[in-house]
């Protein structure tokens, strides 16, 4: 019975990503995520002003990072799902980095927009 309950658990840390952690008196508030490998996708704005898809949506993402490189000049701007744009989407200012690694993750197209052509970007991924 003990090693079905464990085969169980098992199956549920590696199918859903996410189990608590069983010990003798209670459950304790902590949480197993799944590992897997990081792709690092270093990109350009093609167009300066222009709005482009930097990353195709993807739903079994469980980690984003954006950066916008300390060599940069100016913001990057990103949006997801939709066309970025200065005024109306999240700024990355020179040198910043956004993250995404809780229980939310977004599935959609990660977008970009920088003023200038050749702005340099990079995402990782897992």
């Amino acid at each position: 019975m003990k090693k079905l309950l464990l085969a169980v658990f098992l199956s549920t840390v590696f199918v859903s990503g996410w189990a608590a952690i069983t010990e003798p008196g209670g459950v304790v508030d902590q949480n197993i995520q799944a590992r897997g490998p990081i792709s690092v996708i270093s990109g350009t704005v093609t167009t300066g002003g222009v709005s482009q898809v930097a990353l195709a949506s993807n739903q079994f993402r469980r980690y984003i990072l954006i950066q916008n490189p300390s060599t940069m000049t100016e913001p990057l701007f990103i949006n997801f799902g939709s066309a970025a744009a200065s005024a109306t989407t999240i700024e990355i200012s020179v040198g910043q980095t956004l993250v995404f690694e809780s229980a939310f993750m977004t599935i959609e197209a990660i977008n970009v927009y920088a003023a200038s052509t050749g702005h340099r970007y990079t995402i990782m991924v897992g």
